[in-house]
């Protein structure tokens, strides 16, 4: 399936690195350590927290009309909002919960990583059993905005709501 050069988008991607262990903390933020045959060691909530690669830009057409045959495909139902992304096999190195940002200004914290709560997409499925290609099916994260233009959109409104 070729695409057309103009068409497609200018977007990023942040892939999930070293899953870090999460860490009790006492009502001041501060780590909870015991003491282990005389040394400290922090407690453990029982949960890792993937942090994420520095964002990479690409190229690619991104499409939000998925028909019942596509999903299938991926074995999803749909639960929230989706959109989909074909690419030349190869071209991208995306994985599960891989974070996209399209339209969103990436956020980065004090350590220099990227927010991934300010992405617009995360990965939720791959087909990457065709021969040429690539297909990635992505989950709006902050569907607000979108909730609010849907349902404008649903009362016969063609306007775009730019405030919540």
């Amino acid at each position: 399936m070729r695409t057309l050069r103009r068409i497609r988008q200018k977007m990023y991607y942040s892939l999930p690195i070293n899953p870090e262990p999460v860490y009790e903390t006492d009502e001041n933020g501060n780590i909870i350590y015991i003491d282990v045959d005389g040394e400290q060691v922090p407690v453990e909530c029982g949960y890792t927290s993937n942090t994420f690669s520095e964002p990479v830009g690409f190229r690619a057409s991104i499409c939000s009309k998925l028909n019942e045959m596509h999903l299938k495909a991926y074995g999803v139902s749909q639960d929230g909002i989706l959109a989909e992304i074909c690419v030349t096999k190869g071209y991208l190195p995306l994985v599960f919960g891989s974070k996209i940002w399209k339209s969103s200004e990436i956020e980065y914290d004090d350590n220099h990583m990227p927010i991934v709560d300010s992405a617009d997409y995360t990965v939720v499925g791959i087909l990457d059993e065709f021969p040429n290609y690539d297909w990635y099916l992505l989950q709006r994260i902050n569907n607000a905005q979108a909730d609010i233009q849907g349902k404008a959109n649903e009362q016969g409104s063609d306007e775009v709501i730019t405030e919540p």
